[in-house]
């Protein structure tokens, strides 16, 4: 490696080098998408009337949107991913989002149709291909998949870190 330039991860949008660089090039197309995605999101909350609009990360992932006490999903078209409605809903991660209605907890997929007719007291969300979840004052892990990662349950859990 050339000690006078620095390793091509470290350079900043707008250097010299930006068009040899396609780290800096996905910045630069990141920051256009979530540009739009931003414009998208007061549009529709607009033209839907609705209270807040969060959430397209990505080209993919619906974004979460509330009117009053409920909380839906819509896709980056405005249209709605179900008619279901929630007391809480997280954004989608790994393609999974945590919803609550009532006491129930679950999760969905990007697509709205649940990943499991598994319902838990709390849960939070997928992270490296893991979610924790608790029933009855216990914890464990499960997969991507909605199914059990192990047996092992906890009293407790941090969630997934990375490392």
């Amino acid at each position: 490696m050339d000690k006078d330039k620095p390793p091509a991860g470290n350079l900043e949008a707008g250097s010299s080098q930006d068009n040899t660089n396609p780290l800096v090039a996905s910045r630069a197309e990141l920051e256009r998408i979530r540009e739009k995605h931003a414009q998208l999101a007061e549009k529709y909350k607009s033209e839907g009337g609705y209270d807040y609009v969060i959430g397209f990360d990505d080209d993919e992932s619906p974004s979460v949107v509330r009117k009053g006490d409920e909380l839906w999903y819509i896709k980056l078209d405005g249209t709605e991913l179900s008619k279901w409605r929630y007391d809480n809903a997280d954004l989608f991660y790994e393609g999974r989002a945590v919803v609550r209605k009532g006491t129930n907890v679950w999760f969905i997929k990007e697509d709205g149709s649940d990943l499991s007719n598994q319902t838990y007291d709390d849960a939070h969300g997928f992270r490296y291909g893991l979610a924790t979840v608790k029933r009855d004052g216990k914890w464990w892990f499960i997969k991507l998949d909605g199914t059990n990662f192990s047996e092992e349950q906890y009293d407790q859990t941090t969630g997934i870190k990375e490392g």
